[in-house]
């Protein structure tokens, strides 16, 4: 029974290790170790680190006992191994501990959001890590149920051990006069390292770790405005400048897209906003990791940040469009909202309406109170709705009207590119909300 507790102990290092450096991002030489390792095992390619022969056996023992899982399921018989119901168990509870150190970070983030669209992104990571969190609870329940069936030998989990802290990490300021990555190529950059094998991705993030630091990196937050005035005033290199400025600009489309990513259940998303919001992720969090997308994240709000500390965000072409473009999500995001705001106030309603014939007096009273509170909230929640939603789009007129004025071409939310489609399942459906949600885009 010795030897099982202690074996379990030692495979739960690895689990912890894998946990550390997955989710906190740890940058630890041993987590960073142990994850480099354990992709060798995924692809059968081990080295000859006995660090990695120590994971290959825990690894293979584990495919072996989930092919019997597999084939003991098929003939209704139920065979626990002792040794992995264990590690299971423990990789869905560390889960939902890291998941909670995410959500509380993330939180904190929320707080100093100060654009809807950062606030929006922030609401949408902490809805989806909720989600994963419950179904990894759930998982935890049927393991217990398993072991408990199975009369699994009692085993106390010792502490996880992992390098997730709540310390902040500060990147460097933004000058002009540093070079970084051209975001141009940032698309193109990014698919060529999703050709990538895992493997070859540790084993480079191993050998460059020094170089992708959190926190050190620096951005050339002039590049935008190099090309800008190269589009404008030379004659040999404009169509070039303004080519390579098309290219950044529908990559500062794509980043405001993702920000207002949030599909509905009836909902999938159409763009490409899977792909930049790991990185939006990092530029929240205040670490920038090497990819070259990440990179183009940081150009995008250092050029922003610049204009704005400069008070030229009015007469910027970038500024400008990404403003507009802002707008017109959030002007689009808040009609979709409206009619489910709506829906709620009149529900309210009609319950109170349903109260005076289906309860008693004294249950009426309490019920009434009760209703009346939920209204006055909804009612407040929909004026709320309203009025930012004025805002909004009074915004999107003054910033066309500037763009008009310097020459520069406006767009119209149908010349957008639709991001939100009808799930199959719901093609067809009545609700004035999908309905509203369509004629926005």
């Amino acid at each position: 029974m010795n030897m099982l507790a202690s074996r379990v102990e030692e495979a739960l290092v690895i689990e912890d290790a894998l946990i550390c450096a997955r989710i906190g991002k740890c940058e630890e030489p041993s987590c960073r170790s142990v994850l480099l390792h354990y992709e060798h095992c995924k692809h059968n390619e081990v080295c000859s680190d006995p660090k990695c022969s120590e994971i290959s056996i825990v690894y293979r023992h584990r495919q072996a006992c989930s092919k019997k899982d597999n084939s003991s399921a098929s003939d209704d018989k139920k065979v626990v191994c002792p040794f992995c119901i264990r590690i299971r168990q423990r990789r869905s509870l560390g889960l939902c501990a890291a998941l909670d150190h995410l959500i509380s970070d993330q939180r904190r983030a929320l707080q100093g959001a100060h654009s809807e669209a950062n606030r929006n992104f922030c609401l949408q990571s902490i809805n989806t890590w909720k989600q994963r969190k419950q179904l990894h609870r759930e998982e935890i329940e049927r393991f217990n149920q398993l072991a408990s069936e199975s009369s699994a030998p009692i085993f106390n989990f010792p502490k996880y051990q992992w390098h997730f802290s709540d310390s902040v990490f500060i990147k460097r300021e933004p000058t002009s006069l540093e070079t970084s990555v051209d975001p141009a190529t940032a698309a193109q950059s990014s698919t060529d390292n999703n050709l990538e094998t895992p493997t070859e991705q540790r084993s480079e993030m191993q050998d460059t770790q020094e170089d992708s630091i959190p926190g050190t990196a620096s951005f050339n937050a002039d590049f935008i405005n190099q090309l800008l005035r190269i589009k404008e005033e030379s004659i040999d290199n404009r169509e070039m400048a303004r080519q390579e400025f098309d290219g950044v600009m529908e990559l500062g489309y794509a980043i405001v897209d993702a920000s207002f990513c949030a599909p509905s259940k009836a909902q999938r998303c159409l763009l490409n906003c899977k792909s930049i919001l790991d990185h939006l992720q990092h530029h929240l969090d205040l670490q920038v990791c090497k990819q070259a997308m990440c990179a183009a994240v940081e150009h995008h709000f250092a050029h922003l940040s610049q204009c704005k500390s400069r008070n030229e965000s009015e007469s910027c072409e970038y500024c400008l469009r990404v403003e507009e473009r802002q707008l017109i999500r959030s002007v689009d995001f808040m009609e979709a909202e409206q009619p489910e705001a709506e829906a709620i106030v009149q529900k309210i309603i009609n319950d109170i309406t349903a109260s005076f014939t289906n309860q008693s007096p004294d249950e009426r009273e309490q019920e009434l109170i009760l209703l009346e509170d939920e209204l006055d909230q909804a009612e407040t929640n929909k004026q709320e709705l309203l009025e930012k939603l004025g805002t909004a789009r009074s915004n999107l007129r003054n910033v066309r009207r500037i763009m008009e004025q310097r020459g520069i071409s406006t767009s119209t939310s149908r010349q957008l590119p639709v991001h939100f489609a009808k799930a199959r399942r719901s093609e067809g459906s009545g609700s004035s909300k999908k309905r509203r949600l369509a004629d926005s885009l």
